[in-house]
């Protein structure tokens, strides 16, 4: 069976993600947060365990990594964090990354749409520009979630997949 490292598992897009893992595949979790014992409710003991932990403590997030197939970082801002992670994934063997990252990292949105999302974001997406470039220069196999505008509506799970690497 598999176990998915889920790092920022107390946050939004995590608290979608989560149950929809246990609904749909039988994974094991490890759900990985700073105070995580107090902010994350286990619906599913047998299949998830709890992590508390920051991404700059590099004994736990290395403990975390044990016996992990894949990652899912819930948020992509912090150039250290993603450094740290990175190297705990290398040292733990650890190939497979899933990153949320934020639309326009790729400059992939054009016309008035992407003019208004860089202007309304600009500092998120250089940030991110940043932490993303040290996922692709690393030799992990990597995905990077460009996440548009996100709203609360349950149900709604629409998506588009697109090929960076493509013309």
């Amino acid at each position: 069976m598999k176990t998915v490292l889920i790092l920022g598992a107390a946050g939004q897009i995590s608290s979608y993600l989560i149950p929809a893992l246990l609904q749909q595949t039988d994974f094991n979790l490890k759900l990985y947060a700073r105070n995580a014992n107090n902010r994350i409710k286990v619906t599913d003991p047998s299949r998830e365990t709890v992590i508390d932990g920051d991404f700059n403590d590099k004994d736990t997030l290395n403990q975390a990594m044990d016996g992990v197939d894949a990652v899912y970082l819930n948020e992509m801002r912090d150039l250290d964090s993603v450094k740290n992670i990175v190297a705990a994934m290398d040292a733990n063997h650890v190939r497979q990354f899933i990153g949320a990252t934020v639309l326009g990292i790729e400059d992939e949105v054009k016309g008035a749409f992407g003019q208004w999302n860089t202007s309304m974001i600009e500092s998120s997406i250089t940030k991110r520009i940043k932490t993303a470039k040290v996922i692709k220069d690393s030799d992990l196999t990597y995905t990077l979630l460009r996440l548009a505008w996100l709203y609360n509506k349950d149900g709604n799970t629409n998506y588009e997949l697109t090929d960076s690497d493509q013309p």
